[in-house]
């Protein structure tokens, strides 16, 4: 990009030719109000800031197809809304699951072959958590056993809060797969 006054026409077609200065520029203009934005919607700033840059990733795979500066305005608050609308959602449907678990935890409770069902799941639970391959595991006990933030867990391991991320992702679906599985076999023995 010239020096000099920017010129929309020139930023756009920088922007779609990948220029790296041009994304800078459309970052700077927009990430602290976009992170005020997402703060907005789920009071948390790390969080906020975090939904942003996702929001900044993908807004780059596109570049090629943007053709004008509203566009990337436009494409950015609507993208840091459903992002921030989407974690929502997922906070809610877990806090929900939970406090189903936790019901049915307090109903269990009253027998004695509910104490040997509750220790049996758990063992399991723990069994494939110790299947999961090395670095999953370290993610995964961190974020759910320690309750540290992702930041926390890629800064101790030395890897980024995105591979934390994908590592703590990959771990959930592994277990789902596993413990469901587990659940059936179980239900078929009863």
């Amino acid at each position: 990009m010239p020096n000099g006054p920017l010129h929309p026409a020139s930023i756009i077609q920088a922007f779609q030719q990948g220029g790296e200065k041009a994304f800078d520029f459309f970052f700077r203009k927009y990430y602290s109000a976009l992170c005020f934005f997402a703060h907005r919607y789920v009071n948390d700033t790390e969080l906020a800031r975090d939904l942003v840059q996702e929001c900044f990733i993908k807004l780059w795979e596109k570049h090629q197809t943007i053709n004008n500066p509203g566009a990337i305005k436009s494409f950015l608050y609507t993208s840091v809304r459903n992002q921030s609308i989407d974690h929502l959602r997922r906070q809610k449907t877990a806090a929900a699951r939970m406090a189903g678990i936790f019901q049915i935890e307090e109903q269990w409770e009253a027998s004695p072959i509910n104490e040997v069902i509750h220790a049996e799941t758990l063992r399991n639970v723990h069994e494939a958590i110790n299947q999961l391959p090395d670095r999953m595991q370290q993610v995964f006990k961190r974020y759910y056993l320690e309750h540290k933030k992702l930041e926390e867990i890629a800064a101790e391991l030395h890897i980024t809060p995105r591979t934390a991320r994908n590592h703590k992702d990959k771990a959930l679906i592994f277990l789902r797969k596993k413990l469901n599985l587990l659940l059936l076999i179980f239900l078929a023995f009863l």
